[in-house]
């Protein structure tokens, strides 16, 4: 992956699971690439868990500079993380 890209419109149907594994693989090597350590990666689909998360991720400072996360009909939002 030699750049990055963001994509702020969604078709409506799930994401292919041969989709999915290539986007999780992409940010694997991320993780790897930048030498995170205990790195994790979450898919986490529609649900009370997808509403926490933009909640929690729409606080603050975040809010004026991701503000289209509040009305997103994505499926799925993916959280790489690390220790």
């Amino acid at each position: 992956m030699q750049r990055r890209r963001s994509c702020r419109q969604f078709e409506p149907d799930p994401v292919p699971e041969d989709a999915m594994a290539y986007i999780l693989g992409c940010a694997r090597r991320f993780q790897q690439r930048c030498a995170f350590t205990a790195p994790r990666i979450i898919a986490v689909p529609r649900g009370p868990d997808f509403e926490r998360v933009t909640h929690a991720a729409t606080r603050g400072l975040v809010h004026l500079i991701n503000p289209w996360l509040t009305s997103t009909h994505a499926s799925h939002l993916l959280l790489c993380t690390t220790i």
